[in-house]
C-alpha cells in the first residue's frame, strides 16, 4: 500500500511539473504575441504622428509663403509708388 501512494505522489508530482510546464510556456507565447502587438501598434502610433507633423508643417509652410508673397506684392507696390 504505502508502494502504491508513493507512486501516486510521484505521478502526481510528474502531472504538476507538466502542467507547470505548459503553462511557462503559455506565458511565454503570450508574452511574445503582447510584445509583438505592442511593437507594431508603437510603430503605427508612430507613422501617425509623422504623417501629422508632416501635413502641420505643410501647412505653415504654405501660411508662411502666402503671407510672404502679400509681403513681397506690398513692397513692389511701396517701390512702384515712390
Amino acid at each position: 500500500m504505502c508502494l502504491q501512494v508513493s507512486r501516486t505522489k510521484e505521478k502526481l508530482y510528474e502531472y504538476q511539473e507538466e502542467l507547470e510546464r505548459q503553462h511557462r510556456e503559455e506565458e511565454d507565447r503570450l508574452m511574445a504575441q503582447f510584445h509583438q502587438e505592442r511593437r507594431v501598434e508603437a510603430e503605427n502610433m508612430q507613422k501617425e504622428f509623422d504623417n501629422e507633423w508632416e501635413q502641420q508643417l505643410k501647412a505653415l509652410t504654405d501660411q508662411f509663403d502666402g503671407a510672404q508673397k502679400k509681403k513681397d506684392r506690398g513692397v513692389c507696390r511701396l517701390r512702384l509708388v515712390q
